[in-house]
């Protein structure tokens, strides 16, 4: 299946290597599939959200190849820690802040790599790992963080419900301009409405 999900995208690509990915889900698939079920759809909405936002092919292949490794921290850390309904020590979650700078591959491209390791940078600095400020953080890994927030709070997960999408919009606009940009967060809610209009 993930071999099938991963080989969507453009395999002339030398960002990433889509079989090393798929390889890679497969062997974590058991203990890990709540993290890959998000990245599929994560890499599938950013797709689509660069395509919206009129990206060229090679930008839009970079979001989606960024958006497909944005968590393979994870994978090296315990399953038992990261998927327990309780509330993580202290110790235990500054393990899992450090995830964006666990795990790489042999080919990444700057952008790719900081899609990786930022998406978890918000503008006024109160992100991690870095602690990164405004135009310090890549452009798409602005982006990314957009979408990976949205679907984290959309689907449910071991630890949490899945919140209503009035929920979920008003946490994410409450933190527009200063965990989000602005325009980009406006621009993916126009996205998402028109996605909806679509489907009716």
């Amino acid at each position: 299946m993930y071999i099938k999900e991963v080989s969507k995208m453009n395999k002339s690509a030398v960002v990433v290597p889509f079989v090393q990915v798929s390889m890679l889900f497969i062997a974590h698939q058991d203990e890990h599939d709540e993290t890959i079920q998000h990245t599929l759809r994560c890499t599938d909405v950013i797709g689509k959200f660069g395509s919206y936002l009129g990206l060229a092919k090679e930008k839009i292949r970079i979001l989606e190849e960024g958006a497909m490794i944005h968590d393979v921290g994870k994978f090296f850390l315990s399953a038992d820690m990261l998927y327990s309904p309780r509330s993580l020590s202290r110790d235990e979650f500054t393990k899992v802040k450090a995830h964006p700078l666990l795990g790489d591959f042999d080919i990444l491209n700057k952008d790719v790599k900081a899609m990786k390791e930022q998406h978890h940078e918000y503008l006024d600095g109160s992100g991690y790992p870095y602690g990164l400020k405004g135009n310090a953080i890549n452009p798409y890994a602005q982006i990314l963080t957009i979408v990976d927030i949205h679907d984290a709070l959309t689907y449910s997960r071991s630890y949490k419900k899945a919140w209503t999408e009035e929920d979920v919009r008003s946490e994410m606009t409450s933190h527009r301009g200063t965990r989000f940009n602005a325009e980009l967060l406006d621009e993916f809610y126009r996205f998402l409405d028109k996605q909806k209009r679509t489907a009716l």
